[in-house]
């Protein structure tokens, strides 16, 4: 069992989309009225946690977490460069938020939501 790899809806998503079985699996439970939330947390327990921690499934999906993981460094240079992502950073700040936090919640909210601003993110 893999306990110390974190879930992220994203992340499994993106294995999903990588392997065909999975992807068959995610559609079953779709025809069956599973939310996509549930889905994607069945398949994260069934093929991630519970899997080998050498297989195929785990090393995909390690490997695209580190794709999109927050690092506060990289995505300071993202606020740099996009005046929507300083203003909201800035808004949350404002109101209360420590800025780190900002930083995470926005990074989650619109970068990994956004197929362009992921492409960007990579590049930093």
């Amino acid at each position: 069992m893999n306990k110390e790899i974190g879930y992220c809806p994203f992340t499994t998503m993106k294995l999903v989309e990588t392997n065909m079985e999975l992807l068959n699996f995610y559609h079953d439970k779709s025809n069956l009225g599973e939310s996509q939330e549930m889905r994607l947390s069945l398949i994260f327990n069934a093929v991630v946690l519970s899997g080998p921690e050498n297989s195929e499934h785990v090393r995909k999906y390690n490997e695209l977490s580190k794709e999109f993981q927050f690092y506060p460094e990289k995505m300071q240079r993202f606020l740099n460069q996009d005046a929507m992502l300083r203003f909201v950073v800035k808004d949350m700040v404002s109101n209360g938020h420590e800025k780190e936090d900002a930083l995470q919640i926005t990074f989650n909210s619109y970068v990994l939501e956004d197929f362009i601003m992921r492409d960007i993110y990579k590049t930093l």
